[in-house]
């Protein structure tokens, strides 16, 4: 009864209702505040020429209002006087409440940082902008994975740290086990030096087309542990850094032309002058082409076959891209076929046909 008395004149009860109060006006104000506050500030970014400022409103907004909701707890708590409540008691609540308040910054700063990895192409490329510096595009997905763990491992420190942890302790404990945990996380290692190699060396970068071993496709992603690769089917296939590094890398993409060439063999009784007219037809269409690299064409009549004269074709299409490659294919086909179709010149026909035709007619 006699605390109750002290604690009434101590006033911890107004204490308590302008704490509440203060609550309940926060709770009622805070979105019509905050949306005042944003407004205020994406007008002012909305004038500016770079997105740095848009990205830093954006990465920050929600981080932000958590800090607010920290922050007036914070004082909510100073405000009810605990401290006389608590007695002697309250020097350890005092110091936890107080980190507690401290962590909660330090993670929202490091969440606000976590998020702004989300826009790193933009950022990125408006950073290296402004002090005149290229990147590869392979580098931004690697180094905002990099940015990621780094902001992790700091954050802990610093929150180990304000919370009395010996994170130096902690540290040099980790080369106690070094070696076990290296033997243990053997193939990791060997990804991730893997991923540093096709980093520093760029074989390749995002979106090329390659061949790694046995699979053949476009470039995704590169991470710490594997690169991904779409198929041509639109299947994703993960092989591990360590293999990609070990194996013979066709890059497609690092050249901008490609290969067409075939044999067209047209029936064995054509005479002569129309050979050489679809010859000479074939190759004049080749190298007036768009779509035809017209250093390298060959059109050659080069061999006899069983059935067949044999027309050998050697050319390149004027880009690497496999859509437009074959698509400059399929157009050449068509036109070859309208040159044959002109000189009334007819493809092979094998001779194992001719000679069930044969007997069907006897």
């Amino acid at each position: 009864m006699e605390k109750m008395i002290e604690l009434w004149h101590h006033n911890f009860t107004q204490s308590l209702l302008i704490g509440l109060l203060v609550l309940l006006l926060y709770r009622l104000f805070r979105k019509k505040v905050l949306g005042m506050f944003e407004n205020f500030i994406h007008k002012r970014a909305s004038k500016t020429k770079t997105q740095l400022d848009d990205i830093f409103i954006k990465v920050t907004k929600r981080p932000f209002r958590m800090v607010m909701n920290a922050t007036v707890l914070y004082i909510v708590y100073h405000i009810i006087d605990f401290d006389y409540l608590l007695g002697d008691k309250i020097g350890g609540f005092n110091t936890f409440a107080l980190n507690a308040y401290a962590s909660a910054i330090i993670v929202f700063f490091a969440w606000a940082v976590y998020n702004a990895t989300d826009e790193s192409n933009t950022l990125f490329s408006d950073i290296m902008k402004a002090f005149d510096i290229e990147i590869d595009k392979l580098m931004i997905p690697f180094m905002t994975k990099l940015f990621r763990l780094i902001i992790f491992i700091v954050t802990l420190a610093i929150v180990a740290d304000t919370w009395g942890f010996d994170v130096g302790t902690f540290v040099a404990g980790l080369g106690i086990g070094g070696l076990a945990f290296a033997l243990a996380a053997k193939d990791t290692l060997a990804n991730m030096f893997g991923g540093a190699v096709l980093i520093t060396e760029k074989p390749f970068t995002i979106g090329d087309w390659i061949i790694v071993g046995d699979v053949e496709g476009t470039v995704e992603d590169i991470n710490f542990r594997s690169t991904k690769i779409r198929k041509f089917n639109k299947s994703i296939v993960t092989v591990p850094n360590s293999r990609v590094a070990d194996s013979n890398i066709i890059n497609y993409s690092k050249r901008n032309i490609r290969r067409i060439s075939y044999e067209l063999k047209i029936h064995i009784d054509t005479p002569i002058d129309s050979v050489k007219k679809v010859v000479k037809d074939i190759e004049d269409m080749l190298i007036e082409h768009k779509g035809v690299h017209n250093e390298t064409i060959f059109v050659k009549f080069n061999k006899f076959g069983e059935s067949s004269l044999n027309i050998f074709l050697y050319y390149f299409s004027n880009t690497s891209i496999w859509g437009e490659y074959l698509s400059i294919a399929e157009d050449t086909n068509f036109k070859i076929m309208e040159i044959l179709e002109a000189n009334e010149v007819s493809l092979a026909v094998p001779l194992k046909q001719i000679k069930v035709e044969k007997e069907s007619i006897g």
